[in-house]
This record gives structure tokens, sequence and C-alpha cells, in this order.
């Protein structure tokens, strides 16, 4: 007892002790800890906004202080470099303004893992819902942990004799322990937990524009929101970037009195939002079917001027969003869970040994002979 005294009196043990123990945390948590929405897409076929013109896409590897983006195939810039991926640093990522994850972009076995993600996600069981509140519980313990051991090393430096050593160590000390804060900070919010598995309505900002996708709440975190299944619109520029030149479409526009004739040459749905004229612009909705045509009706003062349309395509995709930008605007609708769908039992059938199991019976029973008239049949 005495020595664990005298260890505590002594300023420079226990600096030299914190420093040791919020290193290591603190390099682990570097090395594994990633966010929890952007790690959702980790290994997935993915396409990136960033900023505004840039537009990559790839597989996703995510770590803790970045991500990085690996192309299918090298890529030749300018220069003759072969360029293998794209890597965005933690500063970076204030830049982020979307990532998409587009269903018919993925490997047959990746839609499989993403519909058992959307699956699981919407109407979650209680036994979800019970692992997400003790996940809950334990950060906000962690938080508190934190912060406790935060302020029993102020008080304790407080009250140590200053000296030029003892300030260093506790420079050292107070860093350590804010890095260990900073990673493992909890983000929980009680209004975003209410919808967790449930439709919402985000706000994306861009510019001086609102846009709003109704998808599925999965995730969030304090730097993202994650909706799933959605329905997205995707600016024409961001899809076409990711198009081989020779199979980049042109968007056929001719203006005819009074009305625009869009011909949309794509074998998606192409979606006329606005049109712009010295600026200005005017909100549309026109859906030009894949490989259709429609038109867009002008007002008077747009007939004979020079006018540009705000176009985009809309595709099934997962999202993840800035909140700095994101915003859970609106619940969408709600659906009551049947007593199945509480405890987990609707996922059954999916599980991979539920359909070995009833699986191989099924085959057993489908190549056994049939009998006509219900009874056995003479040869």
């Amino acid at each position: 007892m005495s020595s664990f005294v005298d260890f505590l009196n002594n300023p420079l043990y226990v600096s030299v002790f914190v420093i040791l123990v919020t290193s290591l945390v603190g390099f682990y948590v570097n090395s594994r800890v990633r966010d929890r929405c952007l790690r959702d897409f980790d290994g997935y076929a993915v396409t990136i906004e960033h900023g505004p013109g840039t537009v990559v896409w790839g597989r996703l590897r995510t770590y803790s202080a970045g991500l990085e983006v690996v192309y299918a195939a090298a890529h030749h810039d300018t220069q003759g470099h072969d360029e293998n991926s794209y890597i965005l640093y933690g500063s970076e990522l204030n830049g982020l303004q979307a990532v998409y994850r587009f269903h018919d972009d993925q490997l047959p076995r990746n839609q499989r893992r993403r519909e058992r993600d959307i699956r699981r996600t919407y109407k979650p069981s209680i036994y979800r819902r019970m692992r997400r509140a003790l996940r809950n519980i334990f950060s906000t313990f962690r938080d508190a942990i934190v912060q406790t051991t935060n302020t029993l090393l102020g008080r304790r430096m407080q009250q140590i004799q200053q000296s030029a050593m003892t300030g260093q160590y506790q420079q050292l000390t107070t860093s350590g322990v804010q890095l260990l804060s900073g990673t493992l900070g909890n983000a929980y919010e009680p209004i975003l937990e209410r919808y967790i598995g449930q439709y919402v309505v985000l706000e994306i900002t861009r510019g001086d524009t609102v846009e709003e996708e109704y998808g599925i709440l999965k995730e969030y975190s304090a730097k993202y929101v994650e909706l799933l299944n959605v329905k997205v619109e995707v600016p024409l520029n961001v899809y076409q970037a990711r198009q081989a030149e020779d199979e980049q479409a042109e968007i056929g526009i001719s203006p005819c009195d009074s009305v625009v004739r869009v011909d949309n040459p794509l074998d998606l749905a192409l979606v006329v939002d606005a049109v712009v004229r010295d600026g200005s612009k005017r909100p549309v909705e026109v859906l030009v079917p894949a490989g259709g045509s429609a038109e867009v009706q002008l007002t008077e003062d747009e007939v004979g001027q020079e006018i540009e349309l705000r176009t985009g395509v809309r595709r099934v995709a997962d999202l993840v969003v800035p909140r700095t930008t994101g915003l859970i605007r609106h619940a969408g609708r709600r659906e009551t869970l049947s007593l199945e769908e509480l405890l987990g039992l609707d996922d059954l059938p999916h599980l991979p040994w539920v359909r070995r199991l009833f699986g191989d019976r099924e085959r057993q029973v489908a190549n056994l002979p049939h009998q006509v008239g219900g009874g056995p049949q003479s040869s």
C-alpha cells in the first residue's frame, strides 16, 4: 500500500504511466476504430462525390483516419503515371459530398450482402434493439470514464508543485487523454435512435439548393448519417463521369416554341429538376423514361432565351452523407411489427444453416416419385 501511495505522490511516475496507457489505447483506437457509417460500405463498389466536380469510384477501404477507393483497373494520368487508388485523408473528408453504394454496381455476392443488410435493418427485432441499447449504454459509460479520468488527472496536477518538467508531463498527459476522448466520443442522439430501422426524409444541402432523399435510417455517427434503399437522384455529371468516353450518351435537348423536347438514350430514367436562365432557377419535375422522351414546358420569359436544364438519373442506392450537409428532417412511414418480426423469426429462412437444412429436405421430397389418384400405381 505504501508503494502505491509513493507512486501516486510521484508526478513523474504518474505522468509516465498515464502517457504509456493513453498512448497504447490511442494507438489501438487509431488503428482499429472506424466511423460506423463509412465502415458499413467497406469492401463494396462505391461512387464518391468529393468537392465540386470531383467524382471517383471503385472498391472502398476505410481507415480510422481516412478512406481509400481502389480502382478496378489502373488509371493513366496525363503525366503517364499509373494510379491504382484515390486516397482521402481525415482532414480532406470535410469536403466530402456523398458516398453512393449503387445496387447494380455490386457483385452478386455483395448484392446478397446488401439485401440481407436491408432486411435486418428494416423493422429491427427486439434482440437487435436490445443489442443497440446495450451498445449505447456502454458508450455512455465509456465517455463517463474518459471524462472522470481527465478530471482526476487535472486535479492531481493542480496539487503537485509546478516545475518545468512537471508542466511538460502535464501537457503530454492532457494530450493523451484528449486523444482518447476525441476518438471514443459518443454520438448518441435520442431523436435519431427512435427512427433507426424506419423510413425517414433526409435533407441534403447542395450550394443554395436543398434536396430530399427518402430511405431507411440505418446508422449515424458524430460526422455522418447512413440511409439504405434510397431511390437516389444522382446528378448527371456524377453518373456520366463513371462511364467510359465511348459509352457516354448525349442527352438530346431540342427547343421547340414553348417546350423543350428531351430525348433520353440512357438505360435509366432521367429526371429534369430545374430550368436555369440568367442564373435564376425554376424547379420542375419532369421524368424522362429510359430510352424515351418527354417535354418540358417553358414560361413566357424563357421562350426564345438561352436556358439550361438541370438533370439527374434515379438509381437504387445506399447513401452516406456528412451531417454538415445532411439533416434528418421528417419521419417517414411507420409500420407495426408483427410478432414474428419482433422475435426475429422472419429472418430465419434466410440463414445459411436453415437453408441448407430445409433446402436439402425440400430437394429430397421433390425427388420422390409422385403418386396420382391417391393410390399406388401399378406398372
